[in-house]
């Protein structure tokens, strides 16, 4: 935990929806989640090594593709409604 984010049980329930258990997640000196400014967009996102999981796991669900050459993530139509379905 760090900035006073942690995550619920309903968040766990959450990630395992998308077949993701913290407990699984590989060891790192960097924190399991923290907030981040997006220097671009000036909104938070959630950082760390449970963002990294949810962004590798969307990205390997194609909701999403990272653009070539640039940070950019894509949603494509289908993709955002099972994304935000989730996240409902």
């Amino acid at each position: 935990m760090q900035d006073g984010l942690a995550f619920t049980g309903h968040g766990r329930d959450k990630l395992s929806e998308i077949g993701l258990e913290l407990a699984d997640l590989p060891p790192s000196n960097r924190p399991l989640c923290r907030s981040c400014l997006d220097w671009s967009q000036r909104r938070q996102h959630l950082a760390g090594r449970a963002g990294k999981a949810i962004l590798d796991r969307v990205l390997a669900l194609s909701w999403a593709r990272r653009l070539p050459e640039s940070r950019i993530i894509s949603f494509d139509p289908e993709g955002e409604r099972r994304f935000n379905g989730w996240l409902g």
